[in-house]
C-alpha cells in the first residue's frame, strides 16, 4: 500500500484495522512517539510486548521473539527502535526480509526511527526496506508540520483539556517553543491547569507570559526584529532580561549571529533562484524549519551587506567575550549599537 502520514494511520488504530507490520520514520519525533503509543496501547492487554534497541539487537533474536509467544498469550508485539538498516550486510538484509516476510500473524512487528536521517536517494539499503515494509505492511511518513498545523492541533489539545485559547496566542506559543510539539505540550499542561484553577478555563496572554518560557533562539528573532526596526532600547531590553535570566553571554551572541547567517543563506539562495527547501537540503535544518521561516520574514527586510556587516559585528563581539576582560553585557549592547548604527545609514 501506499506510504501514509500518522493521522491516517491513527485513523486504522481507532478504526481496530489490523496492523501486523509497520515502520514509522521521518523529522516529527512527538508524531512518532504518538503513533506508537497510541499502537501500543491498541493491543490487548494480554499481548506479549517486547522492545528492542536496534543497535544492540541480534537478528537471531528478533526472529526467536517474533516467532514464540508466552504461557499467558497467544499475541505478540514486537517494537525495534532505531533499526541499523544502513550497517547490515547483504547477508543480514537478506535475514531481515526473511524475518519480515514469514513472522506469524499473530506477532505485530513495528520499526521506528527516531535517530537517523533516512534519504532513500542515498541509500539503496533504506530504500529497499521501506519497499519491503510497503510490499507487506504500512510506512508512516511523519513530517514536520507547518506553523498553521501546529496552531490547529494547540487549539485541539486545549479544548479537549476543557480550555479556550484564541488562534493568535496559540501562534504565540507555537513561536515561543520554536513549533516543538514536545515543547508545547509541556507548556500546555501547565497552562491549562493554571486556567482550570481559576474556573474559566480561558487562556489568557497573561498567563502564557507568567508561565510560559521563551526559547533562546526565540529571544534571537525577537532581538533581530527590533534592529531591523531600529528600535535600539526593545532590542537591548530583551538583552537584559537574558541577562537577568542567566543565560550565558556566549549563547547569546550565537543565537543572535546563527539567526543573521540563516538570513544571509536565505538571501544568497533566493538571489540564485534557489528554494528554502534547497536550503534545508543543504545545511542542517532538521527540526529547525522555525529558523528558516523567520530568517524568510526578514530577509525582505534588509540588503545583504548589512547582514554581512551584523555577522562581523557579531563574530568580533565572540572573540572579545571570549578574551577580553570587559564587561560581557556591554559587548553584546555595543554590538548591536553597531549594528543598528549601520542600519540607520
Amino acid at each position: 500500500m501506499a506510504t501514509i502520514n500518522e493521522r491516517e494511520f491513527l485513523t486504522k488504530i481507532r478504526q481496530n484495522d489490523q496492523i501486523g507490520l509497520c515502520f514509522l520514520y521521518g523529522p516529527d519525533d512527538y508524531s512518532k512517539e504518538i503513533c506508537l503509543n497510541k499502537l501500543l496501547k491498541s493491543v490487548n492487554t494480554s499481548t506479549d510486548i517486547k522492545i528492542f534497541n536496534g543497535s544492540e539487537m541480534k537478528l537471531v533474536e528478533l526472529q526467536n521473539e517474533c516467532c514464540s509467544v508466552s504461557f499467558f498469550s497467544s499475541e505478540k508485539c514486537v517494537v525495534v527502535k532505531n533499526p541499523p538498516i544502513d550497517s547490515f550486510s547483504s547477508e543480514q538484509t537478506k535475514q531481515l526480509n526473511e524475518i519480515i516476510g514469514t513472522k506469524p500473524e499473530s506477532c505485530l512487528l513495528c520499526f521506528i526511527s527516531t535517530a537517523t536521517e533516512i534519504n532513500t536517494r542515498s541509500s539503496s539499503k533504506w530504500a529497499n526496506f521501506i519497499k519491503k515494509i510497503d510490499k507487506d505492511g504500512i510506512v508512516v511518513s511523519c513530517l514536520e508540520k507547518s506553523r498553521a498545523n501546529v496552531i490547529s492541533m494547540i487549539e485541539s489539545t486545549v479544548k479537549k483539556r476543557g480550555c479556550n485559547i484564541s488562534s493568535s496566542l496559540a501562534g504565540e506559543i507555537c513561536d515561543r517553543c520554536l513549533n516543538d510539539m514536545v515543547l508545547i505540550n509541556s507548556e500546555l499542561e501547565k497552562l491549562c491547569s493554571y486556567a482550570l484553577s481559576k474556573n474559566s478555563g480561558d487562556i489568557t496572554l497573561d498567563a502564557v507570559e507568567a508561565l510560559t518560557a521563551q526559547q533562546l533562539d526565540y529571544k534571537a528573532f525577537e532581538i533581530i526584529k527590533h534592529i531591523l526596526s531600529k528600535k535600539s532600547d526593545m532590542a537591548l531590553k530583551v538583552v537584559n532580561s537574558l541577562f537577568l535570566e542567566q543565560v550565558d553571554a556566549v549563547a547569546i551572541n550565537a543565537a543572535v549571529a546563527s539567526s543573521f547567517v540563516d538570513i544571509y543563506r536565505v538571501k544568497l539562495m533566493a538571489k540564485h533562484n534557489h528554494s528554502n527547501s534547497e536550503l534545508s537540503a543543504e545545511y542542517d535544518y532538521k527540526g529547525k524549519d522555525y529558523k528558516l521561516r523567520n530568517a524568510g520574514y526578514d530577509a525582505n527586510k534588509c540588503s545583504l551587506s548589512f547582514v554581512k556587516n551584523a555577522i562581523l559585528q557579531l563574530t568580533a563581539a565572540d572573540v572579545k567575550l571570549k578574551s577580553s576582560k570587559q564587561d560581557k553585557k556591554s559587548i553584546i549592547e555595543e554590538a548591536i549599537i553597531n549594528i543598528i548604527f549601520e542600519r540607520a545609514l
